[in-house]
């Protein structure tokens, strides 16, 4: 259990803002300027491969890397509980800066074949992970009073990112190229490592002895705090389809549809792509700016409401699919409010980093086979017709949503298992 001089764990009741804090604000600042170039890397990269490739299989894998490197949550997860979220910090970061100079030089030297590219598209997104789960398991420890709605302002703010990265895009392609673009990114990994040097990062704590079995530890402890707390497993569950279609409709389906079954441009892909993310910005600020987090209230209405939008995207019209996607993007934007923000809600601080680590293992199954199913079954259906599919598909999980009816008298108190509990598990 805690020490008795603990900072209170943050309920998601009545909490402070964290805007409040300066340490806060100075790691938001760094925190969102390397999210905007995540932004343009995220929108440039794939309309790359459509230039060079115009593969939507090539588009999947890509895709399929950033939602893979969730499988990586139950070891990353264990070691940032082993030996500080701050180490994973300036790793990931390092990493990532180094991996997007070579790839950025290759680029624009013309000398980027497939295998290369791929190699270092893996890197960087698992450099990319390595980063994320650093500061997200470092958060409570990093802003004690107010955990939970720090980590959904943060979440907030990268959703804010994904409008201006692809407004970027939109504006600099037919000016730098995508070299250029690729550049851009690679000075944004500045700023968050200036933050870590100026001390705004998790407290350094010695290595824990031993390493083996880190990871079957990290799932044990995982699987341990879920069958603890029969709600957050409930409500996980109950997520997983729409990890499954929402990552499977964007960015990798619609950006195929409006690009090659509907013929919209590149650069008004990027601007549609960012007024989409703005709805997605506004479903992330409805969620974590409340002053009191419900989840049970979330999760229905993004699993019901997704249902409808995915029949709206089917429809093969630009209005209507954009409307339809943008509705998507709200959705996607609140659940990432709402799982980072269930986490922090549920997860005892003792076992954040295993805890989180397998959670994200559990999202990130679904997520990584959705873009995959898309480059299975674009190439025989159409992109239509997946669109059907996962709107049937969005239908069926709201019918269970509805069924299940998960209570939402308390959504406040979680039951939270001791580390005695799981340490017995």
């Amino acid at each position: 259990m805690p020490p008795d001089d603990a900072p209170a764990r943050d309920t998601g009741l009545a909490a402070p803002s964290p805007w409040r804090i300066p340490r806060f604000r100075w790691f938001a600042a760094g925190n969102t300027i390397n999210n905007v170039g995540e932004g343009i890397y995220d929108i440039a990269l794939p309309l790359l491969v459509y230039g060079q490739t115009g593969s939507v299989v090539v588009m999947g894998i890509v895709a399929a890397l950033t939602p893979g490197t969730l499988l990586l949550g139950p070891a990353l997860g264990a070691l940032a509980d082993k030996g500080g979220a701050g180490r994973l910090l300036v790793v990931g970061l390092v990493v990532q800066l180094a991996a997007a100079v070579v790839l950025s030089t290759l680029v624009s030297t013309h000398h980027l074949g497939l295998g290369p590219f791929l190699a270092l598209a893996v890197v960087l997104q698992v450099a990319g992970a390595v980063y994320r789960v650093g500061w997200m398991t470092g958060v409570p420890e990093m802003f004690p009073e107010s955990p939970v709605r720090a980590r959904g302002s943060l979440s907030s703010l990268f959703i804010a990112t994904t409008i201006v990265g692809p407004l970027l895009v939109a504006v600099l392609l037919p000016l730098v190229g995508y070299s250029g673009l690729l550049w851009i990114n690679c000075l944004t990994f500045v700023a968050p490592l200036l933050v870590q040097a100026s001390g705004i990062r998790p407290a350094p704590r010695p290595w824990q002895s031993g390493v083996k079995g880190i990871v079957l530890d990290g799932m044990r402890v995982g699987f341990a705090t879920l069958r603890g707390d029969a709600r957050l497993r409930r409500l996980t569950v109950l997520m997983l389809p729409f990890d499954f279609v929402e990552s499977a409709a964007v960015p990798a389906l619609a950006l195929y549809h409006l690009r090659d079954t509907l013929q919209v441009s590149a650069s008004a892909v990027a601007t549609l792509f960012a007024v989409m993310n703005v709805a997605a910005l506004v479903g992330s600020l409805a969620v974590s700016e409340r002053r009191v987090f419900d989840p049970v209230r979330v999760v229905s209405i993004i699993t019901v409401a997704s249902a409808l939008a995915l029949v709206g995207a089917s429809v093969p019209v630009v209005a209507v699919v954009v409307a339809a996607l943008t509705i998507l993007m709200l959705l996607s934007g609140a659940a990432g409010s709402a799982q980072s923000m269930m986490v922090v809600h549920f997860v005892p601080q003792e076992v954040f980093g295993r805890s989180s680590g397998v959670l994200r293992l559990i999202h990130g199954v679904p997520a990584v086979l959705g873009p995959l199913a898309v480059a299975a079954l674009v190439p025989w259906l159409g992109t239509t017709a997946v669109f059907v599919i996962l709107a049937l598909m969005a239908v069926t999980s709201a019918a269970a949503m509805l069924l299940a009816r998960p209570s939402s008298k308390n959504p406040s108190q979680g039951r939270e298992p001791t580390s005695h509990e799981v340490d017995r598990a």
